[in-house]
């Protein structure tokens, strides 16, 4: 996993997991901290259970941190235009209070 942040924008190091490849760190925007956390899950990854726990403590992280904004990108393959395959992102996104913000076909 490789983040880039402009070099005029604060960013601080919170934690970084390679074997669920995710990293999550705050960038400081205006005087706001904004939580951010990078995850690639890899598409034939069967144990989407261990995905969600690794996610849920890369949120946990957070806590500490007076965030009013919080940032998950990355490319997470679900299916999302199939409710069928996207159920456990879909409650996920539920219990977190997330909104989805982009949605793409795969190319493959």
């Amino acid at each position: 996993m490789l983040v880039f942040v402009k070099k005029n924008l604060h960013s601080s190091h919170v934690s970084f997991d390679s074997s669920s490849e995710m990293v999550s760190f705050i960038i400081n925007i205006d005087k706001q901290q904004v939580g951010a956390i990078a995850c690639y899950r890899p598409p034939y990854q069967d144990h989407v259970s261990s995905f969600f726990i690794s996610l849920n403590n890369h949120l946990n992280s957070f806590e500490a941190f007076d965030l009013e904004e919080m940032i998950i990108i990355g490319d997470l393959n679900f299916d999302m235009l199939d409710s069928k395959k996207s159920q456990e992102i879909s409650d996920f996104i539920s219990i977190e209070s997330l909104k989805k913000t982009r949605v793409t076909r795969s190319f493959f």
